[in-house]
This record gives structure tokens, C-alpha cells and sequence, in this order.
């Protein structure tokens, strides 16, 4: 049986998800309009600088930070899976790709603890596309085991 705090934590869990799911869903939205290859890569990077010298945001900026959001909220619900000790196999396989959590923390600093601003790094994160395949992957499998966790609506 359910404690009521274990539930609690398993609502709190949820509606992380659901924070940084929203974020990957706008972040989505804002990057259909942009199209990243070699040849616009520079002027991308050009793009951000200006934006943050302008202290302006522009579509790659906002992108940008829907996906860092996203990322640091990702890591926000991993860090209390670990912590409260939610159990299920497939969650605690993918959280054994200990590199892909590291992205996902140091997401959480660039969010929330404004860490230094780094125009190559946040490039360099599309050029590991398994970055996001395994984020979906992780939310898919926290959301299933979070509904088989959490009681059902009536």
C-alpha cells in the first residue's frame, strides 16, 4: 500500500516530468524554424553572441533555453528518483549511462545556477543527436512507472 508520503513524492515526480516535458514540446516548436548545418553554423554561434550582447532574445536563443531547460528539469526529476528511491528496471538502466546524466546536470547549473556562458558547448550539443533520443527514452520510462505508481483517475 501507498504512504501518503511515498504518493506525495510520486505527484512531485509527475509534475516535474511534466515541466520539462513541456519545455522539450516548445523547444520543439521554436526549433522547426531553425536549421542547423555546417555552412550556418558560425552564424548561428554569431547569432547567440549578439543576442546575449543585446541582452535580446532571438529563435536560436529561445531554442536554446527550452532545451537547457528542459535538460535541467529532466535532471531536477532524476536527482529525486535517486534521492526518495523509486525502483523500476528500466529507469535504473538508462540512469546507468552515468555520461548522459552528467549532461543532464550540467544542464541543472547552466539553469539554475547560471554557470558560465559557453556559445561552443550548447553547438556541440547537436552533434550527439542520442543526447535527446535517450532524454525521451528516460521521461517515457519514469512516465510509465510513475503511472503504474500512482493511483488511477476514476
Amino acid at each position: 500500500m501507498q504512504t501518503k508520503a511515498n504518493l506525495k513524492k510520486a505527484y512531485s515526480l509527475s509534475l516535474g516530468l511534466l515541466r520539462s516535458d513541456t519545455a522539450l514540446e516548445k523547444f520543439q516548436e521554436e526549433w522547426s524554424a531553425i536549421q542547423i548545418s555546417a555552412d550556418n553554423r558560425e552564424a548561428l554561434k554569431a547569432s547567440k553572441i549578439s543576442a546575449v550582447e543585446q541582452v535580446r532574445s532571438n529563435a536560436f536563443t529561445r531554442a536554446l533555453d527550452l532545451l537547457a531547460f528542459h535538460l535541467g528539469a529532466l535532471y531536477a526529476v532524476v536527482e529525486k528518483w535517486k534521492k526518495w528511491k523509486f525502483i523500476d528496471a528500466e529507469v535504473d538502466g538508462l540512469l546507468e549511462k552515468t555520461d548522459l546524466v552528467k549532461v543532464l546536470e550540467d544542464y541543472r547549473h547552466t539553469v539554475f545556477h547560471v554557470d558560465l556562458f559557453d556559445a561552443k558547448g550548447t553547438l556541440d550539443m547537436f552533434d550527439r543527436p542520442e543526447i535527446l533520443l535517450w532524454t525521451k527514452k528516460l521521461s517515457e520510462a519514469i512516465r510509465r512507472a510513475l503511472r503504474d505508481t500512482l493511483p488511477k483517475a476514476v
